[in-house]
């Protein structure tokens, strides 16, 4: 667990329970980008990780994360940058 400027405390998934926990967060980390808690950055990202929705933020703290969506029978995940493929 780690802690930004803006007090949202960032827990790593491995694995979302549903299609709809996986939109519902997506629709979080939307908001938390749109009130300025971080700023999506997607050139580190390849043109097939984009498509997919690959999606990397960075933190006010410098942190950065990254959002995997599902693809059966993958999961999806929420990690901090880097990790361990």
């Amino acid at each position: 667990m780690t802690q930004s400027k803006l007090s949202v405390e960032l827990f790593e998934i491995h694995g979302f329970e549903s299609p709809g926990e996986y939109e519902r967060f997506n629709s979080w980390l939307d908001a938390v980008i749109a009130n300025g808690g971080c700023i999506e950055k997607s050139q580190g990202l390849t043109v097939d990780q984009l498509k997919f929705g690959c999606r990397e933020v960075q933190f006010q703290n410098g942190e950065t994360w990254r959002l995997d969506p599902p693809d059966f029978p993958f999961r999806g995940s929420w990690q901090p940058m880097p990790f361990e493929v």
